[in-house]
């Protein structure tokens, strides 16, 4: 091998010289001759071979503005960016003021990376007792170093902040995303699960044993770069003599070769990014984001990327511009339709991906392009414009509400979330300009699933934030009737925060309707442990400051997918999908005209017969699947039985375990308003003893002309009964399961909570089942006996 090398043309070492930089103040001189290829870099492998620590980062640092990472990577990439920076200067110049800003970076990264590993779903008084630590930390090693002037110091410390987060991190990996540890607190919370919600934790427990058995080979092949790195610097150190050596006789450049700290800059730099792109697939997979984002690692010899699954294509989307203007007015389509005004909110991931499906299920109906401007075909789909929407002048701000030249309309909606990253994704979405942007109203840290998180301490600091947005909308209306909220009630911001909206909006507006679309969680969607607190905390909260919620349940969406529409593997979108459109039968009579029709006070007239029993199940005919149409035509009759079948209601609860307070009936389409009536009331006379007898009247209906898209005809059913009560039965159950063992109490508690609340949320939840427990079983005779206990007292006053 040597003569083979030795016949190679190359040229030979110089002797060292002084350079540019000269004389070494450092106090470390590593084994590369110095100035031997040019005056300009003291130790010109060493320097150029930090080019790659400087590239990694800059496309960490895309990557993370471009997929809506946490931002406590993005300073990580920034941090790894520094430190090659750094490194550079550092061998080029051999100065001790450049040695500190390469070697002290490293220090400075490590610690950023163990804050966002050991912060993970601790409270704010955590974290900032870990901040606070570590800034400590890292000023006293900066301090001590500076003093001490000891390399051995600085690799010591080093060596013990990397150990710690590495073997931190993968600990919070096996026990929170290993199918067979978290498990358990699924069986606890959840002890008797229906068969389907077994077979999707099965589904979910194949895709994250996979998904950890790549991370293992992603740390095990990362770290094997980054160990032999350091083995490479060790034997440099070591043989640096005979190194040089070999170095002169075999002459340059393959004397480059045996540069072994550029090798360790490669390996170190290499296994440093592997580290940094594993935290963040793993903090999404923490927050349940598995179905959001995935880890881009086709090869070894392939740089890992964590990436959005909608990436591809929203760039696709965004790549001509008439597409882009498309996408953005099918939002703002919906925005104005009604003498009566609303304004819209959503909040959290989950209502923000329902009412990003709302407003793109409805844009088509109002006849808006996607830049918002009006290109329909009747006048019927200006006529209400004004319900949800405000047209936007040409040269004025978007709040003037008289009609602009250019016929454009955008949302009155305000767009809610205590993390970025959803708001990142409504903007590189197809509808993401459409929004007016002074209504992105978002935070930095997340709610981490934790209700109390999004109602009293990180909700409670961005709520007036939301609320200046919210009266500015609503000032802009000419008659404002109420609010529309969308929002899920197993999460930490939609059901925090956004009980805490509601409330808030209730006390400033008193006297208006508050409608609120509240996503019921189920364990065959979600597995997140803590939803059942966090539902029974906000149903608490809907019970006294709601007028009108609309039961969406998780579970019975999911059944319907499975059973209805035959999807192997339902995704939020599928679910999302059958929410806009039940979204868009009840708000049809609010944004087209038609007979006997209705607004949100009036409904809850009808529908409300007692203050509190204003939880409305809802359901839609016929069901199609996202993207396809019926190309089957049905009838009023075949509508009617689908509209009152059990498998199509949009809540996990049989009716007919109960009796209907009140219901009311939407059609959309070409359709008999006789047919219509009759059709009502023979399944009225059918199924009387599903109907209580002693509210007369119960059962209205509405007819609108207008069909939905890609459908001749359709019906929405709203009902108010008392076979409610399953739902929230399951999730009680549920919560005094885990309540009783007071599970995970701790994280609600450290956010400021008492005790005493949970113990005020489940009596009311007892207390509301109860109540539709009573007025199930109750007669007419017994009404009537009521109302002569009560005569004498009326005629006494």
């Amino acid at each position: 091998m040597a003569s083979l090398i030795s016949r190679l043309p190359s040229i030979a070492y110089p002797p060292e010289q002084d350079g540019w930089f000269s004389p070494v103040t450092s106090t470390l001189d590593w084994c590369e001759e110095n100035y031997v290829v040019t005056q300009y870099a003291a130790e010109v492998i060493n320097t150029l071979t930090n080019l790659l620590f400087m590239y990694l980062a800059v496309k960490g640092i895309r990557n993370c503005l471009k997929h809506g990472h946490d931002t406590v990577f993005l300073v990580a990439f920034i941090g790894y960016l520094l430190v090659g920076s750094g490194s550079f200067l550092f061998h080029a110049t051999l100065k001790y003021p450049m040695q500190l800003v390469d070697e002290l970076s490293m220090i400075y990264t490590t610690c950023l990376m163990n804050f966002a590993t050991f912060s993970y779903g601790k409270s704010r008084l955590y974290s900032t007792g870990l901040a606070v630590s570590l800034v400590s930390l890292a000023v006293f090693i900066t301090l001590y170093y500076h003093y001490l002037q000891d390399p051995t110091f600085h690799q010591n410390a080093y060596a013990i902040l990397t150990a710690i987060v590495l073997f931190r991190a993968m600990y919070v990996m096996e026990v929170n995303i290993r199918p067979r540890f978290r498990s358990k607190e699924r069986t606890a919370a959840n002890p008797r699960q229906a068969q389907s919600a077994k077979a999707m934790q099965e589904r979910e427990d194949l895709r994250d044993q996979e998904i950890i058995s790549t991370m293992w080979k992603m740390i095990g092949f990362g770290l094997s770069i980054f160990l032999g790195g350091f083995g490479v610097w060790h034997l440099d150190n070591v043989y640096c003599s005979k190194l040089i050596q070999w170095r002169r006789e075999i002459g340059m450049p393959w004397g480059f070769v045996l540069e072994g700290h550029g090798w360790w800059h490669l390996m170190t730099g290499t296994g440093a990014y592997f580290y940094i792109v594993w935290g963040v697939w793993l903090r999404h997979c923490l927050n349940y984001r598995q179905d959001e984002y995935e880890l881009h690692w086709p090869n070894y010899w392939t740089m890992p990327q964590v990436v959005k699954l909608q990436s591809a294509v929203a760039n696709a989307s965004s790549n001509g511009s008439k597409k882009k203007e498309a996408d953005k007015a099918r939002l703002g389509s919906i925005a104005n339709a009604l003498s009566l005004q609303q304004v819209h909110l959503q909040t959290g991931q989950c209502g923000n991906q329902i009412g990003a499906a709302f407003w793109q299920t409805i844009s088509g109906e109002h006849g808006l392009d996607g830049s918002g401007v009006y290109n329909g075909t009747s006048d019927l789909q200006l006529e209400r414009m004004n319900y949800a929407t405000r047209p936007v002048p040409q040269e004025k701000a978007s709040t003037d509400m008289q009609q602009a030249s250019n016929n454009k309309f955008v949302p009155r909606a305000v767009l809610v979330d205590l993390e970025p990253g959803t708001m990142d994704a409504v903007r590189a979405g197809p509808f993401g300009q459409l929004f007016r942007p002074d209504n992105f109203v978002f935070g930095q840290s997340g709610a981490g699933n934790n209700w109390a998180k999004g109602h009293y301490t990180e909700g409670a600091e961005l709520v007036d934030q939301v609320l200046d947005v919210v009266r500015r909308e609503a000032e802009g209306c000419d008659c404002l009737q109420g609010f529309q909220i969308t929002h899920s009630l197993g999460g930490g911001t939609g059901a925090g925060m956004g009980t805490l909206l509601i409330s808030k909006i209730r006390e400033e507006f008193p006297d208006r309707m508050m409608a609120t679309y509240s996503v019921v969680p189920s364990p065959k969607v979600s597995d997140t442990v803590v939803e059942p607190y966090n539902a029974t905390l906000s149903i608490h909260q809907l019970v006294e400051n709601s007028d009108e919620t609309f039961c969406i349940d998780n579970e019975a969406l999911y059944d319907i997918c499975m059973r209805t529409l035959k999807l192997n593997n339902p995704s939020y979108g599928d679910l999302n999908h059958l929410v806009s459109a039940v979204m868009s039968g009840v708000t049809t009579c609010l944004r087209f005209p038609g007979q006997l029709n209705s607004d949100l006070r009036k409904l809850a007239v009808n529908m409300v017969p007692f203050p509190r029993l204003h939880f409305f199940m809802v359901g839609f005919a016929p069901l199609t699947s996202r993207g396809a149409h019926s190309f089957r035509a049905v009838t009023v009759p075949e509508l009617t039985q689908q509209m009152f079948d059990p498998k199509n209601m949009m809540a996990a609860s049989d009716f007919r375990n109960g009796r209907y307070l009140t219901c009311s009936a939407y059609f959309r389409g070409k359709v008999s308003m006789k047919e219509v009536e009759d059709q009502m009331r023979n399944v009225q006379n059918k199924n009387s003893s599903y109907f209580v007898e002693w509210i007369p009247n119960n059962v209205q209906t509405a007819l609108c002309s207008i069909p939905p898209r890609g459908l001749k005809m359709s019906s929405t059913f709203v009902g108010n009964s008392t076979s409610i009560q399953e739902l929230f039965k399951r999730v009680g159950d549920q919560f005094t399961a885990m309540f009783r063992r007071k599970a995970f109490l701790h994280w609600y508690t450290g956010e400021g909570m008492d005790e005493m609340e949970f113990t005020e949320a489940e009596s009311n939840m007892n207390d509301l089942v109860s109540e539709y427990q009573q007025y199930q079983e109750a007669s007419v005779s017994e009404g009537e006996e009521e109302y002569d206990e009560e005569a004498p007292l009326e005629a006494e006053e």
